[in-house]
């Protein structure tokens, strides 16, 4: 970011520190701020230089723009452009520009599904195959079995997984697994 030119720090300077990084410390508190939270970030962050920059191309400065603008930049600019969304609420919100939007754009809806054997192949490799790692197997039969998201997966602990094992005159001597889920905070 050094290499920015100084009045784009003007703008970007406040937005991180009172927009990303505000919320950020807020998420982190309820203990939720996650690898995938701070790359989302760090994109958002991009994302605004990358359209500052486009600005400055454009012969134009922040105030000046219209939403004209900022659709010509939605269908020409970078991948990631639906991220500035952030950045010009921010600016809109502190009267620096007209009021200007990104609209929201939907998920592709999946297209491609496993039928119920590739499920059972995928588990069954999950539950016996020791050539895989050990987290890889117990995050993917979670997934398989339980249909569990991977974001709650990986913030699995061993602290909320309990295991009971049955007593030794009990008809099957099984031993048992629970899940904790977290408390609210």
């Amino acid at each position: 970011m050094t290499d920015l030119p100084a009045h784009h720090f003007r703008y970007l300077r406040p937005f991180i520190e009172w927009d990303v990084l505000r919320t950020a410390r807020r998420t982190a508190a309820r203990k939720r701020y996650t690898i995938s939270s701070a790359t989302l970030d760090r994109s958002k962050i991009r994302s605004a230089i990358q359209f500052l920059s486009w600005i400055e191309q454009q012969q134009t400065d922040l105030a000046s723009i219209t939403q004209a603008h900022v659709d010509i930049w939605l269908t020409t600019g970078p991948p990631t452009r639906q991220r500035a969304r952030a950045f010009l609420r921010w600016t809109t919100a502190r009267k620096i520009t007209t009021p200007l939007t990104i609209a929201h754009q939907s998920p592709a809806l999946p297209t491609r599904f496993l039928d119920e054997e590739g499920h059972i192949d995928q588990l069954r490799r999950c539950l016996t195959d020791s050539a895989m790692p050990t987290e890889a197997r117990i995050a993917g039969a979670l997934v398989r079995l339980y249909a569990m998201p991977l974001t709650r997966v990986v913030e699995l602990t061993a602290d909320r997984v309990h295991h009971h094992t049955a007593t030794p005159s009990s008809p099957s001597a099984r031993t048992r697994c629970s899940y904790r889920p977290a408390s609210p905070r």
